[in-house]
């Protein structure tokens, strides 16, 4: 139909054949900028090959043209999708239907979108949006029922009923499985017969006592969890409502709050359009719904504000009533251990757990706890007896035991005082300590003792060094120094002598010693009355643990000498001590990080290691509440791509592994003084107590402590592998599947330990390795590890572990076709090289990058000192540059062929490097597709010009 036309070009040498090309083509032939390409090129995109055909687009409109380069669908369509199975789905008046090679209409535009063709059905959507699947003569052969439909795959397809609601059924529309509500199924993911499953997040409470609560299925509009009622919201009306359901999701609490508070007791707080008060769990106000803001405190108590005066406030108990008369103006509240205590109104009212209220006139209190014993102080108002004393009154559980103006404190006690318990005494054992001191103006000094007795006697006299025994401070240890007129002694609980008040000077006792000193001499001095002379020339160095304390002497060449005593036994213990040796950390437990050859161990007081020095970093005292719970240990290991990361165990208080180091991150969680633990890799949390117990694995993305012991726990996605026929392979666990997109075999972490899954659901690890179902080099693995000399080397292993070829460097990529592309050569000289699954490498390549071989041919990148002159081309498997690069862009090959970008036009060449066609602009402004020898193709009535029409 050109011959015409192309015999007389043909005729013409070839000087005045080019510039007739020119003149007909425009500026076609001439090389461009990159920014202007696509200017030059008539086809706008071009997909790859896809079915023997390649859909392309001009001016808007899209056509195909098949391997040969013809233009076999006309470009006519707003849109298509590429063929398959001989047909493809193109876009008619926004409506879809199919065309054949041939560019015939096969299916009528019938449907509001259309998927190809998979297995003899595709699935199509109706006006209403309903999709079902249509065979090759375009009749349904699965009704339009659902709300989303994918391609057949292997036999199976994935639909949807409704919002989140998929189905698997087989070609006849019969059901396989029925998924739960927001289950999501990959649906591009199935290239090795699997369905790759999601499970939603959940979330669930925990007790620290080791109760788990589940939330019914479904549910994830939950507020909170408490007292088997789950706050949650219901849309009503059009709005929201707050109510509550129990476990199976039935709603025990009507939806009909603005909000709605946790439940604890029985009650929870509420709001409706009339203010917040206090419901109980039948929905019932318990205190009426009249006020501005209802806050709840710590001790189970609440909190109120009055719309019409929110500066008074009342304090309500858990049955809504007040706990006082009347309402105060800037009520306070402190909490202290199980007692509450209220001030405002000029009094101050004291409450133990949920108990009576007991009331004192103190209006300026000054409040102390110790256990169940509250002490309240008024700096305020003096007691009626002593006009110039500090009134006080002392309570324990059951009511006061002891005040200022009873007749057991008949003494004019100036102030009281609690003394803080010794913390590291039995729990058992009788207390070492009074339970407060009274102190007078006079210095006259009495003990509470536990049974409520007021002991005093006149020869105990007031010292500033008693105040070290207050409840506030972190430590304090027994029995008490006490001062009299002829020196310093100590005293039981009970106000008995233990040692004569014979001493100088008597410091407290730290673990069962002291310092004292008679005269000049300075003594060590155990609980028991053990005294040892300090040496002239030592010094004190502090006390190391129960009963036993260091003394140390500087010599001449930076050495130390030191001595420990045990002053319970009466032993001593001798060593030298290299500066610097310890560091600075602090000894706990008797126990000290040190350093030895870069790594760290612990040793106690004399140097001796406890711990060998094996991890590689300093141990680090974990702590709570001023209480010591273990050392938190590190260990360097290279993760999978070679990069050093720290793992985190942990340690007894005296050194005993209970956790190896495995976890990403170990913390201390504020509240319980438990320990979070992170799994290695997975950014997942779990839960430990300090004697290295799993109280929750590490498979949570979030744990948030609530209250009263209480953990809201939250999960991840799970991710699972399902067969055609419906049934599980691998379970829903924390997996990711990533590598499914291109091989068989997918990495991942169980119970922090690395495994291989494949898509037969097998699970292969180290310890239990086991055979591959096909050991395809392009589905090997790869780790970046050490050798010998602490280089970089890449290892390629298969599903059973097992190294299959071992390269030099760090090599981020898989095999293609059994090949990798690696760089090398050096600065001066760089460049690539192939390497096949032998370990076999190619000479140096003066190439930037090869892409992954594609059909045994790779896209090739030179060296260039541009990227708008960059050019590419293809290499064979031996490195060869088989096809010239002259591209400004190529596209790695499909069904034979490849896409390309020449001199600013978009076209396509087979496996020889031969170009199949590419477009231009005929006369500037006229699109064109042109064969291999620059004939016009298409359109055919553009293949008879002979020049191009005049100017106007």
């Amino acid at each position: 139909m050109h011959q015409s036309f192309v015999t007389r070009i043909e005729r013409l040498r070839s000087p005045a054949r080019a510039l007739l090309l020119l003149a007909l083509l425009g500026s076609v032939q001439q090389p461009h900028a990159q920014d202007s390409k696509l200017q030059d090129s008539a086809i706008s995109q071009l997909h790859t090959y896809q079915d023997g055909m390649a859909a392309f687009e001009i001016r808007g409109s899209w056509g195909f043209v098949d391997r040969a380069g013809h233009v076999a669908v006309e470009p006519a369509y707003s849109e298509v999708r590429d063929f398959s199975e001989g047909l493809a789905a193109v876009s008619i008046d926004d409506h879809w239907g199919y065309v054949d090679r041939r560019g015939e209409l096969k299916i009528p535009a019938a449907f509001t979108y259309a998927r190809d063709f998979k297995q003899g059905l595709a699935a199509a959507s109706t006006a209403d949006s309903q999709w079902g699947y249509i065979d090759t003569d375009g009749n349904w052969a699965i009704r339009p029922t659902f709300s989303g439909a994918s391609d057949f795959v292997d036999g199976v397809a994935i639909v949807n009923e409704g919002y989140n609601q998929h189905r698997l059924i087989d070609r006849s529309g019969k059901l396989i499985k029925k998924f739960p509500a927001d289950y999501d199924i990959d649906e591009w993911k199935r290239d090795f017969g699997v369905l790759i499953v999601t499970k939603p997040p959940s979330s669930s409470y925990f007790n620290i006592d080791g109760q788990t609560v589940d939330l019914p299925p479904g549910v994830s509009d939950f507020q909170n969890y408490g007292d088997g009622l789950l706050v949650r919201a219901d849309t009503q009306q059009g709005g929201l409502a707050y109510g509550a359901t129990d476990l199976e999701g039935n709603w025990v609490v009507k939806p009909r709050f603005k909000s709605l508070g946790v439940f604890h007791d029985g009650v929870a707080i509420a709001e409706n359009e009339a203010g917040f008060g206090l419901i109980d769990k039948t929905g019932e106000f318990t205190a009426p719904a009249h006020y501005a803001s209802i806050e709840r405190i710590a001790s189970g108590h609440f909190i109120a504000r009055r719309r019409e005066a929110p500066h008074h406030v009342e304090a309500l108990a858990t049955d809504g009533q007040r706990l006082f008369p009347n309402p105060c103006p800037r009520l306070q509240h402190r909490e202290l251990g199980a007692w509450t205590v209220f001030i405002g109104c000029e009094a101050t009212w004291a409450i133990h757990d949920k108990g009576t209220p007991q009331q004192v006139p103190f209006s300026i209190p000054e409040v102390a706890q110790v256990g169940d014993h509250l002490l309240i102080q008024d700096t305020a108002a003096a007691s009626a007896k002593r006009p110039t004393a500090t009134a006080f009154t002392l309570f324990d559980p059951t009511g006061v035991v002891i005040s200022s103006d009873s007749s057991e404190a008949a003494a004019p006690y100036d102030w009281a005082m609690l003394i803080k318990p010794e913390q590291h005494a039995d729990a058992e054992a009788a207390p070492t300590l009074p339970l407060a001191l009274l102190v007078g103006a006079d210095g006259d000094v009495a003990i509470v003792t536990y049974d409520h007795r007021i002991v005093h006697k006149d020869e105990w006299r007031y010292d500033p060094l008693l105040l070290e025994y207050g409840s506030t401070l972190p430590e304090v240890y027994g029995p008490m120094v006490m001062k009299t007129a002829g020196g310093y002694g100590s005293i039981d609980a009970s106000g008995n002598w233990l040692l004569a008040p014979t001493f100088t000077r008597l410091q407290p006792f730290v673990k069962g010693v002291a310092r004292a000193r008679n005269g000049e001499k300075e003594l060590l001095v155990g609980a028991k009355g053990n005294t040892r002379e300090i040496p002239e020339g030592f010094r004190f160095a502090g006390v190391v643990t129960a009963n036993r304390a260091a003394i140390v002497k500087d010599r001449e060449n930076g050495e130390r000498e030191r001595i420990e005593l045990n002053l319970a036994t009466g032993e001593q213990y001798q060593s030298i001590e290299q500066p610097g040796y310890f560091g600075y950390s602090k000894t706990h437990a008797g126990l000290k990080p040190a350093e030895d050859g870069n790594k760290w161990g612990l040793v106690d007081t004399l140097g001796s290691w406890v711990v060998p020095a094996t991890y590689d970093r300093t141990p680090e005292a974990l702590k709570w509440n001023n209480s010591f719970l273990g050392w938190k240990i590190s260990q360097n290991e290279k993760n999978n791509d070679g990069w050093n990361h720290s793992l985190y165990g942990l340690l007894s208080p005296t050194g005993e592994v209970l956790s190896a180091p495995r976890y990403d991150k170990i913390s201390v969680q504020r509240e319980t003084g438990l320990l979070l633990i992170t799994a290695q890799g997975a950014y997942r949390t779990g839960l430990m107590s300090v004697d290295g117990k799993i109280l929750l694995p590490p498979i949570y993305k979030n744990i948030r402590y609530t209250d009263n012991g209480w953990f809201e726990l939250t999960t991840d996605e799970q991710v699972g592998l399902m067969g055609t026929d419906g049934e599980w392979l691998v379970q829903p666990g924390f997996f990711k599947f990533h590598d499914l997109s291109r091989s068989p075999i997918s990495r991942e972490i169980i119970a922090d330990e690395d495994v291989l899954i494949d898509t037969a659901g097998r699970v292969s690890s180290a310890d239990m390795p086991l055979s591959p179902l096909d050991d395809n080099p392009d589905y090997w693995l790869y780790r970046v590890e050490s050798n010998d000399k602490g280089e970089d080397q890449t290892v390629y292993y298969g599903f059973d572990w097992k190294p299959r070829v071992t390269l030099p460097g760090r090599i981020d990529k898989p095999f293609s076709e059994g090949t990798v592309t690696v760089t090398a050569g050096s600065y001066d000289n760089p460049g690539v090289q192939l390497i096949d699954s032998s370990g076999k490498r190619s000479a140096l390549l003066p190439y930037e990058t090869i892409e992954p071989m594609v059909g045994g041919l790779a896209v090739a990148k030179p060296f260039s000192q541009d990227d708008r002159t960059a050019r590419y081309g293809f290499v064979d498997k031996t490195g060869a540059l088989v096809i010239p690069a002259d591209y400004e862009r190529a596209d790695s090959f499909s069904e034979q062929r490849a896409i390309i970008v020449k001199h600013g036009n978009y076209g396509a060449i087979d496996a020889a490097g031969k170009l199949l066609f590419h477009s231009a602009w005929r006369c500037g402004k006229y699109p064109v597709v042109i064969d291999a020898d620059e004939r016009i193709v298409w359109p055919e009535e553009e293949a008879k010009i002979t020049e191009c029409p005049a100017e106007n």
